[in-house]
C-alpha cells in the first residue's frame, strides 16, 4: 500500500518538475503560463458524480432497510438532500499557441453528504464520502478537423476515497442487530479518460464526449474491509473487480428553444459500469423484522443524467451557476450502500463550477 502511494507521488513530482524543463527546451514556442488560475479546458461533465464542484441536490432516493432508520416510512422513496462541496486547486497551466496545446496540474479535493433531514428524530446524515486526487493533469490539442476539434486526455495517477455512515444510522444497526454494522471503503485508483470536442467554457454549441476509468492500484486489497468489531466477516465477500469503466456525454446549445441571452441549455449524462460490492444487504418482512439478503460483488451499469441550464453573465460569457433537473437509477454510489440491488434519485440539482 504504501509502496504504491509512493509510486504514484514520485510520477506527479516527476510530472512536475520534468514540464518546465521541457518548455525551457522549446525554443520561442509563443508559451504562456499561468500559476494559481483556474483552466478553462478539461472541465469535469456536470454528470460526473466525483467532479469536484459545488452541487445541491434535493430530490427522492429509493427507500432501504439499510439506512431507513424510521420504521414509520414505508414508501418506496424518501425526500433527501445530497451535497457535494470540492474544488479543483489550481497549480499551473500552460499553453502553447503554436503546437494548439494546452496542459495544466491541479489537486481535485471533494467531499459528498447524504442528509435524511426529514427524518422526525434525528435527521440524521446517512453517509459521507471523502475524495481527493494527489494531482491531475490534464492536456489537449487542438484537431480543427471537421468532426473532432480537439481532443484532450485527463490523468489522475492517485485517487483516494473514504467513506463513512452516520453516527445514529451505526447505532441503530448495532441495535438492531444487524450481521453487518459498518464496512470500511477505502480504496486508492488511478482515472484516466480522453475527450472531444471540449467547448472550453465557451458559449458554442458543441457535443463533447469522454471515456475512461478508474483502476485500483492495489487490486488485492479491492474497494473494501471489514473489522469483526463490526460485522460478522463470514458474510463478506472479498473485493475482487478492480476497474471501472465509463461513457460520459455532454451537450451545449447556444440559441433557440429552451435558450436566451440569459441562460445556455445543457444536458449531461454518465454511463458508468459500478461494482456492485459483495456483501448482504437488508429488507424486513410485514412486521418490520429485518432480512439479511445474500449478495455477490457483480458489475451493473448506472445512469446518471441532468438536463438544464447554465447561466450567463453576457450573452457571451458564462456564469457559474447552473441549474438542472436530475435523474440517477443503477448501483448505489454512496459509502457502503453500494451494494444495494437497485437505487435512484430524481429531484434536482444547483451547480456551482470552479
Amino acid at each position: 500500500m504504501m509502496n504504491t502511494i509512493l509510486r504514484a507521488l514520485s510520477v506527479g513530482i516527476l510530472c512536475t518538475l520534468y514540464m518546465p524543463i521541457l518548455s525551457h527546451a522549446q525554443q520561442q514556442d509563443s508559451t504562456q503560463r499561468e500559476y494559481l488560475s483556474n483552466r478553462t479546458f478539461g472541465k469535469y461533465f456536470i454528470s460526473d458524480h466525483y467532479a469536484p464542484i459545488q452541487k445541491i441536490s434535493l430530490g427522492f432516493i429509493s427507500n432501504s432497510r439499510d439506512y431507513n432508520i424510521n420504521r414509520s416510512r414505508t414508501s418506496d422513496h424518501i425526500l433527501v438532500n445530497e451535497t457535494s462541496i470540492g474544488f479543483n486547486i489550481p497549480i499551473l497551466t500552460k499553453r502553447s499557441r503554436r503546437k494548439g496545446t494546452q496542459f495544466s496540474l491541479s489537486v481535485p479535493v471533494s467531499a459528498s453528504i447524504l442528509f435524511d433531514f426529514l427524518e422526525e428524530e434525528t435527521s440524521p446524515i446517512i453517509n459521507t464520502d471523502y475524495r481527493f486526487g494527489i494531482i491531475e493533469l490534464n492536456y489537449n490539442k487542438e484537431m480543427n478537423s471537421e468532426w473532432v476539434r480537439n481532443i484532450g486526455i485527463k490523468w489522475i495517477p492517485l485517487f483516494h476515497e473514504s467513506t463513512h455512515i452516520g453516527d445514529e444510522l451505526t447505532v441503530v444497526r448495532a441495535q438492531d442487530s444487524l450481521g453487518i454494522t459498518r464496512i470500511n471503503v477505502t480504496y486508492e485508483a488511478t482515472d484516466i479518460s480522453v475527450q472531444i470536442n471540449d467547448p472550453k467554457d465557451r458559449v458554442i454549441t458543441n457535443h463533447s464526449f469522454k471515456l475512461g476509468g478508474r483502476f485500483l492500484l492495489n487490486p488485492n486489497k479491492g474497494y473494501y474491509s471489514v473489522s469483526e468489531l463490526e460485522a460478522d466477516t463470514n458474510l463478506v465477500e472479498d473485493s475482487k473487480r478492480f476497474f471501472e469503466p465509463y461513457l460520459q456525454w455532454q451537450y451545449q446549445k447556444r440559441k433557440g428553444f429552451f435558450t436566451s441571452d440569459r441562460v445556455m441549455f445543457i444536458a449531461s449524462a454518465s454511463l458508468n459500469y459500478r461494482v456492485r460490492f459483495g456483501y448482504p444487504f437488508y429488507t424486513e418482512d410485514a412486521d418490520g423484522n429485518p432480512i439479511q439478503n445474500d449478495n455477490r460483488e457483480r458489475y451493473k451499469p448506472s445512469l446518471n443524467v441532468l438536463a438544464g441550464w447554465r447561466f450567463k453573465k453576457t450573452p457571451d460569457a458564462l456564469s457559474k451557476l447552473g441549474a438542472y433537473a436530475r435523474f440517477y437509477s443503477g448501483v448505489n454510489y454512496h459509502g457502503q450502500f453500494r451494494n444495494g440491488p437497485t437505487f435512484q434519485f430524481f429531484g434536482f440539482s444547483i451547480i456551482y463550477e470552479n
